[in-house]
């Protein structure tokens, strides 16, 4: 019913020349003609809701200027602001410790390490860590130097040039020192009496430098290499 003050409704609450059954007072909050205090969609005394800044791996909405009601009494803030991620494997930074490495965005808004497929144990993390391959397990290890593989396996620092920095691609080398998989400049196909092969991801076009992405039975090594 219509109201021109608290006292003359059983509620005690007279909002907007109406007796509501909440007082209904605050941004976010209008009562109906049939006196029901609810939210509405926007509420311009929630102003300008300004949004977080931009990352390498989360793009932001600039701002929220409408539909700004989160609740009943509570404005939208900035947690509540619209955002894209960069899908998985983007390039986001460049890691300078006692090695340079890239990190990758991880398609969920993080900056973090890439990983690589690593047997039975799963994704693992890399750069500075490694998969160790051996000829009869696989494990994940902090630092590459704790992985010796020897002449029946390898270390796996990457399994695809998104692995890698700008400019760099994931290579697979045998010969001299031991085969392992580690991000270079380029990948010729034979150095220090052993060979080399661009490891790729079948799902990306031209990814390869040199002829195509094909799944290898070379060894046991279990990934695609450009061939």
């Amino acid at each position: 019913e219509s109201c021109a003050g608290d006292s003359d409704c059983a509620s005690t609450h007279c909002t907007g020349s109406v007796c509501c059954d909440l007082a209904c007072t605050g941004p976010c909050a209008q009562c109906s003609s049939t006196g029901h205090c609810q939210m509405p969609a926007d509420d311009p005394a929630c102003g300008t809701i300004p949004c977080p800044a931009d990352t390498p791996c989360r793009d932001w909405a600039t701002s929220i200027t409408a539909n700004r009601c989160k609740a009943l009494g509570q404005c939208k803030a900035a947690g509540d602001c619209g955002y894209l991620n960069a899908p998985a494997k983007t390039y986001c930074a460049l890691y300078q410790g006692m090695a340079s490495y890239a990190l990758v965005c991880d398609g969920a808004g993080n900056c973090g390490s890439p990983t690589v497929t690593c047997g039975a144990d799963g994704e693992c993390a890399v750069n500075p860590g490694v998969c160790c391959w051996t000829i009869t397990s696989t494990s994940c290890v902090p630092r590459q130097e704790d992985c010796v593989a020897g002449i029946n396996g390898f270390r796996s620092g990457c399994d695809e040039s998104a692995d890698c920095a700008p400019g760099f691609i994931c290579c697979f080398y045998t010969g001299i020192g031991g085969a392992h998989m580690t991000c270079n400049p380029d990948c010729p196909a034979t150095v220090d009496m052993g060979s080399q092969w661009q490891l790729c991801n079948p799902n990306k076009v031209g990814e390869c430098k040199v002829g195509t992405c094909q799944a290898t039975n070379t060894g046991h090594l279990p990934y695609f290499i450009c061939m």
